[in-house]
């Protein structure tokens, strides 16, 4: 099965996949980038696909029977044999429209066909096809004002240079257009067509600008008038060549990720006043791929280093004008980022990382006016990884005798200065750190005796800036010896280096409002990682649809089980689901365990929820203490009526569900196994009701409603002797009466962790049908919500950029504390909490005092402390000269008398 989140198409040769970013942002782009868009697709089309691996049918056999079956229930349902071949696409093209296209994979004769009659939906051959068509591409819908919208549907023939078939009435009728180049007239072929998704009569077309090389497309600009003349001529214009990515930024800009054809360096480009006159403006170079969603577009650039390219990941507003560099608690080897929101104010984004050591053998050149030796020495293992071959030589400060460095009163001013030390009566890091606030840019520590040893540190200690090596008690002597003689620098000279990955890391970080500064809160996050071209990492995440802010993940805890969190806040606090309500304890420490993307894989269905059905979430689950394959044998269907806060146990085994009329009815169909019938509700799963839609027991192979989850109808269809058949339920002969006031009540999200019902800042009371009141809403219902603000407590706020918290799953995850592996961004005072973005809680005068209270932040020398952090503006501005140190000569002497004065005194 597909994934939710993207469609597959074939563009210019390679397959490709087609991402469907927020409101209707569709784009191109290459498999295997380091940056990935896992948002889930707001889309208004309803589309599945599925495979029959049985023989084709003949023409004879497509003509479309109807039969009627008897049922319980007080309606019946009419199946029909389908039109298609051994695969076919089924499309329910826009809300609030019956209309329905089925296209088969048969390319040797005409192949899209068209129902408008849900009750009875014979498919016809699609009025003005009169060729093979391999594939389609719909517009968001287009509002006129009239009842029901339609939408613009594009078709692509099979035949290259036939031009495009156009339907301005969701499929109804089609027309045949041209394509030709204005200079020579000679025909235009397009591989696929990204749509404007606030104007349908303009989209960018999509062909390969290289032969060699099928990831490289020509982007053109196809501006057709509102109703295109039938067999009409139209020019695209050429926006583009050699695009690995594409995307619309807004109705009038594009965004576009070129390749050069001399150096093959890429750059992000900007397109605006999108017309024959229309100007690009290169905003970054080096750039891998951008992701389009939310408030934020994200870009991943490559930077060079020592062993192989790194990828950095850059944000910008919406408008895409100026980025910024991010900043991550952790930098790493083969940095992967993926997107999984960004659509409330905050970005969620997943960072893979490769922790890897780099090794070398370490020298001290020690030089002291034409004196000069090599000791050999050991790095410190809880400092930065040293790259370099040389380290720019450093003044040698020495004690006349053993000095420890464990009081730092005791220690001068060693600024830009290598200092030696003695090993013993506290720790390596105490040393180090020590050094550091007092300026040292390195440390020697001289050992007890003439072996070399490891330095390391407690898991939670701040780890120094400065890198420290161990020299043996031997060699520790002679340099204190000599350099008491006359001033001496040093020289760290590495030698073999070598790079070794130990493991790879995934966590889930939550952004500030900026999308700038993120923070870690979900460790261990459930990822897959794919290796064929056709995809990219899975990530177990889910977004609730139907309430704001809540997300449900797999992770790995520290016992190496998978278990499933849950987070109300937008991702700042997780924890285990709770138990059903309905179902007794059967162990210690069970929690109930979601099918997500991972289940996914191994045919269960993802769980179901939309923004018009507020509160209903229904999953596929487990009750256990973790999820492993043992449980996939005995799963259940569970229902959550507040949002995901209580769930009940329903169904036995593995279910596709859809929701209609607002969630007033539950459909649930067995894909796994045979079946004659579907189960419904209409009391939100507290009673199921059997109704027949196959003559016999068959295999269903997909289930299809109208998009929005707002009608009554419901699709299945099946495969049954060489044939496929299609099954029409209509709902709205069941529920024949409106609802009326007296029929509603007031649904309130309720907060388990707080005193009230208070959710991101709001307590919102939202009207929804009784699970009592067996009536229907229509299509016209509007969910009313009644909000009233709240007073803050915890669950409203997230830790600031610097903090974390040391427990990511469970009851004490609520403290925030320092983070040392984050660049911290400000040396002066620091609140380790803020609110989170969106959240309109007003915190009172003890909670702010509490929480919201800046602190006093150990930052260290100001040399190790500024972050990097960059904004790239459009058009770039040439870059600021690179901060470095330097020491002149004349400062170097400075620097020695003081030292060498000061070891006189001692």
């Amino acid at each position: 099965p597909a994934f939710p989140q993207e469609k597959m198409h074939n563009i210019g040769g390679a397959v490709l996949p087609l991402f469907v970013l927020g409101w209707g942002c569709a784009a191109i782009a290459a498999a295997n980038s380091p940056l990935i868009d896992r948002t889930a697709s707001t889309s208004y089309h309803a589309t599945h696909s599925f495979r029959m691996d049985s023989q084709a049918q003949s023409p004879q056999q497509r003509s479309a029977r109807s039969t009627a079956g008897g049922n319980s229930s007080p309606f019946n349902y009419t199946s029909h044999v389908l039109p298609g071949s051994s695969s076919a696409t089924f499309y329910w093209t826009a809300p609030g429209a019956p209309d329905m296209l089925v296209l088969s994979d048969d390319t040797s004769q005409p192949n899209l066909y068209y129902n408008a009659n849900p009750d009875h939906p014979n498919f016809i051959l699609a009025a003005g096809i009169n060729e093979a068509i391999q594939t389609i591409v719909l517009s968001e819908p287009v509002d006129t004002g009239a009842s029901d919208p339609f939408v613009w549907i594009y078709a692509i023939p099979h035949n290259p240079g036939d031009g495009l078939f156009l339907s301005r009435n969701n499929g109804q009728k089609f027309s045949q257009i041209s394509l030709a180049n204005s200079t020579d007239g000679t025909n235009i072929i397009f591989n696929n067509l990204i749509v404007n998704p606030w104007d349908p009569t303009v989209c960018l077309g999509i062909n390969a600008s290289s032969a060699s090389d099928s990831n490289l497309l020509n982007v053109f600009l196809l501006d057709l008038p509102n109703n295109p003349d039938h067999g009409g001529t139209y020019n695209p214009v050429l926006l583009s060549s050699r695009v690995t990515q594409a995307a619309w930024l807004t109705q009038d800009s594009v965004m576009m990720v070129t390749s050069d054809a001399q150096s093959q360096m890429q750059h992000l480009i900007r397109v605006d006043t999108v017309a024959e006159s229309s100007t690009q403006t290169t905003v970054l170079d080096n750039v891998l791929s951008f992701v389009q969603t939310g408030d934020f577009i994200f870009a991943a650039t490559s930077v060079n280093s020592t062993f192989q390219s790194e990828t950095n990941l850059l944000v910008s507003p919406a408008n895409g004008t100026d980025f910024t560099d991010t900043v991550f608690p952790i930098r790493g080897r083969e940095m992967v980022y993926s997107v999984l929101d960004a659509s409330e104010g905050v970005a969620l984004v997943v960072l893979e990382h490769a922790v890897t050591t780099v090794s070398g053998d370490f020298f001290l050149t020690i030089v002291a006016g034409t004196t000069a030796f090599n000791v050999s020495a050991i790095k410190d293992t809880f400092t930065d990884d040293i790259e370099e071959e040389i380290l720019p030589e450093m003044q040698l400060y020495v004690f006349p005798t053993t000095s420890l460095g464990c009081d730092i009163t005791t220690l001068p001013n060693l600024t830009n200065m290598i200092v030696l030390l003695d090993r013993g009566s506290c720790m390596f890091v105490d040393k180090m750190r020590n050094a550091e606030a007092k300026g040292a840019a390195a440390v020697i520590i001289v050992n007890t005796d003439d072996s070399y040893i490891r330095m390391i540190a407690p898991d939670q200690e701040q780890r120094p800036g400065i890198p420290g090596f161990v020299v043996t008690k031997s060699n520790g002597d002679a340099i204190r010896t000599a350099a008491l003689r006359e001033p001496m620098t040093v020289t760290v000279m590495q030698e073999n280096i070598s790079e070794k990955v130990l493991s790879v890391n995934r966590a889930l970080y939550m952004s500030d409002e900026t999308g700038v500064y993120f923070t870690a809160v979900l460790s261990n996050i459930l990822s897959i990682p794919f290796t064929s071209d056709q995809f990219n990492n899975i990530n177990d995440f889910y977004k609730v649809a139907s309430e704001n802010g809540t997300y449900f993940a797999s992770f790995f805890d520290s016992q190496g089980n998978i278990r499933t969190a849950v987070s109300f806040n937008k991702g700042a606090t997780w924890d285990d689901l709770s138990q059903p309500v309905n179902v007794p304890t059967v162990c210690a420490g069970c929690h109930l365990q979601l099918a997500l993307e991972y289940s996914h894989l191994m045919g269960f269905a993802m769980p179901v929820s939309a923004e018009q059905t507020p509160g209903i979430i229904v999953a596929t689950g487990f009750l256990a203490t973790s999820l492993d394959f043992s449980h996939l044998n005995n799963p259940y269907m569970y229902i959550s009526r507040d949002g995901g806060y209580s769930w009940y146990q329903s169904l036995r085994g593995a279910w596709t569900v859809r929701l209609l009329d607002h969630g007033s009815v539950i459909v649930a169909v067995s894909l796994l196994y045979p079946s004659s019938s579907v189960q419904y509700s209409v009391d939100y799963g507290g009673t199921w009701n059997t109704l027949t839609v196959a003559p016999s027991a068959v295999q269903f192979a997909g289930v299809l409603t109208e998009p929005g989850a707002l009608s009554l109808i419901l699709y299945t269809y099946y495969a049954s002797n060489s044939l496929f058949y299609g099954s029409t339920a209509d709902f709205s002969l069941l529920l024949t009466t409106k609802c009326g006031p007296d029929d509603y009540e007031g649904y309130v999200p309720r907060d388990p962790y707080g005193s009230d019902s208070c959710e991101l800042g709001v307590n919102r009371i939202i009207s929804r049908r009784k699970a009592t009141s067996h009536c229907r809403n229509g299509q016209a219902f509007v969910v009313t919500i009644n909000s009233t603000l709240c007073f803050c407590d915890i669950n409203d706020l997230m830790c600031s950029p610097g903090f974390t918290r040391p427990q990511d799953v469970g009851d004490d995850n609520s403290t925030c504390v320092r983070d040392y592996n984050y660049p911290l961004t400000r040396c002066e005072e620091e609140a380790a909490y803020q609110i989170i973005p969106g959240n309109e809680c007003t915190p009172k005068p003890s909670f702010q005092a509490t929480y919201l209270a800046t602190l006093d932040v150990d930052c260290g020398p100001s040399t190790t402390t500024t972050p990097a952090v960059t904004t790239h503006s459009l058009p770039p501005s040439p870059p600021p000269s690179p901060a470095t140190t330097t020491t002149a000569a004349g400062a170097a002497t400075t620097t020695t008398t003081v030292a060498a004065t000061t070891t006189t005194t001692t």
